[in-house]
């Protein structure tokens, strides 16, 4: 009979192994595309004052205030949870104890410094608000290389990120934690954390130390990076500064212009403190690149000066490495591991310190993108000095590349000269996760349930790097419409307002090739004015 019960433990665990390495993931954060890719933007209303046939040298100040705001927010919730938010709205966080608890979406609440009787519902509107100033100028150097032309444009944005997170407490719990140990019995259960938002925001925990017997300190840590707060997060920087120079063909009913871009990285680098992350710019990588464009007229009526005109404009650039610091799952523990508790192993004298698993998988990476590419195609009808214009935009960013900073060149903590990081990620326990100090409690861990299996001790090869890759594509609908002082001689006024929608793509991340489709959708409205000399 023992031979039986030994060989069905085997073969149980067997499975519940095999369950974990199928496990879809799910994204660690959202990036969006930089506030200065934008060729939708850039390209409407200028269409009289750009690339057209002027002799000698001429140029063109444009500047654009407007404000977006992402219009999905259950898109980007299941993109953080998954199936575990409820109807992209809502996560249940229910302790081990409590009956009828679902163990395929509820969080366990235990894993959160929470009795296991706890329950509470967590509530979820993400949204991501930013208001953008950009400075375009474009010259025309006819009068050195007919069709030579330089374009530099840098925005200025202020953008605030809100999970919208409000969490409502059915039970606050009167039994234990699950570590059977002081603060966690029942004996201590006033000690325990009252809600999730003081764990996954405030920073708090049960007792800091909640043994001071010499030779066995036991320390609870707090989470201090991959917070879910209620209160919104904002940021102001430049965003990247984009430089183009190209040449122009340049024919009166057509063009057709190629030209090399760089891009300099100004805005915001990713740290990882925040889960729901605001960010300005491409975070932090340098591109190179180039693109196209282009105009065909395909209508005029020269008597009552009507012309309808076809744009068809495009780039692509190269995302060279940045550093950046973000946190990751586990592999084999499920989505959102990252928040599991995990507890450190100290010899000869056995102690017990426990911390958020993200303390430990917060990481210097090095990010990489092969290629970003962005094309419009924009109809232009004008009449006199009043034009319209309308289109579509397509816009990519293939899966990202990480690797781990310390193979590169740079500290594991993130310490060095030639650009990482100066912060360490997380209270300096992510330099102790290869020396194998620390393991997770029971060896089929989920978010979902504490497990039953024996512990497994963690190293670097447990972090998924693989999983926490992302990609975007979006497509968008935009117009404008704008006068144009054509007859104020030298110097051309003009002003116009403008419109788009955009529509990110989400889809389903598979465990065997698994990148992030986490585009937002957002709509936003400009003004556009400036003058042409």
């Amino acid at each position: 009979m023992q031979v039986h019960k030994n060989t069905f433990k085997l073969v149980a665990l067997g499975l519940s192994l095999l369950i974990q390495t199928t496990f879809c993931s799910v994204a660690t954060r959202i990036d969006i595309r930089s506030q200065s890719e934008n060729l939708a933007r850039d390209t409407a209303g200028l269409t009289q004052h750009i690339h057209v046939p002027l002799n000698g040298y001429h140029g063109t100040l444009a500047i654009t205030t407007g404000y977006s705001r992402s219009c999905d927010p259950e898109s980007i919730t299941r993109a953080f949870f998954s199936s575990d938010a409820c109807s992209g709205k809502t996560i249940t966080i229910k302790g081990s104890e409590v009956n009828g608890r679902d163990d395929e979406h509820d969080w366990v609440a235990e894993n959160f410094y929470l009795a296991n009787n706890f329950v509470s519902e967590i509530s979820l509107k993400p949204r991501i608000e930013q208001s953008i100033t950009d400075v375009n100028l474009f010259f025309g150097f006819n009068n050195v290389i007919d069709g030579l032309f330089v374009r530099v444009h840098a925005p200025v944005v202020w953008t605030k990120w809100n999970l919208n997170m409000c969490e409502k407490i059915t039970t606050r719990g009167t039994t234990s934690g699950w570590l059977n140990t002081p603060p966690f019995t029942t004996a201590n259960t006033t000690k325990l954390l009252s809600s999730f938002t003081e764990y996954a925001c405030q920073e708090l925990v049960p007792t800091p130390v909640y043994s001071t017997t010499p030779g066995n300190i036991r320390t609870a840590y707090p989470l201090t990076v991959a917070k879910m707060c209620p209160c919104p997060a904002k940021k102001a920087a430049l965003s990247d500064i984009q430089a183009d120079i190209g040449w122009d063909y340049m024919r009166n009913s057509y063009h057709v212009g190629f030209f090399g871009r760089v891009v300099a990285p100004t805005g915001t680098q990713p740290n990882g403190e925040y889960l729901f992350e605001p960010i300005i710019g491409n975070g932090k990588h340098w591109e190179l690149g180039g693109g196209i464009t282009s105009h065909l007229q395909l209508w005029k009526d020269p008597v009552r000066k009507y012309t309808l005109d076809m744009h068809i404009n495009a780039n692509i650039t190269h995302l060279f490495n940045s550093r950046q610091q973000r946190v990751f799952d586990l592999k084999g523990f499920g989505p959102l591991s990252r928040y599991l508790l995990v507890e450190k192993i100290n010899e000869p004298v056995a102690t017990l310190n426990v911390s958020p698993a993200a303390n430990l998988t917060c990481r210097t990476v090095n990010v990489s993108a092969a290629i970003q590419a962005d094309a419009v195609v924009m109809f232009s009808y004008a009449r006199e000095f009043l034009t319209v214009d309308f289109g579509y935009d397509f816009w990519t960013r293939t899966c990202e590349k990480l690797s781990d900073c310390s193979v590169d060149g740079c500290s594991a903590d993130g310490c060095s000269a030639d650009g990482c990081l100066v912060d360490s990620c997380s209270l300096g326990l992510a330099t102790e996760l290869d020396a194998r100090q620390w393991r997770v409690i029971h060896g089929n861990e989920t978010i979902h349930d504490l497990g039953t299996t024996a512990e497994v001790i963690l190293n670097e090869s447990n972090i998924d790097y693989n999983g926490a890759r992302t990609r975007g594509l979006s497509h968008k609908v935009f117009s404008n419409i704008a006068y144009n002082w054509l007859d104020n001689g030298t110097w051309v006024p003009y002003l116009g307002v403008g419109a788009e929608i955009e529509l990110g793509q989400h889809g389903d991340c598979k465990p065997s090739a698994c990148c992030h489709d986490v585009a937002v959708s957002q709509w936003s409205v400009w003004a556009k004015g400036g003058v042409s000399f």
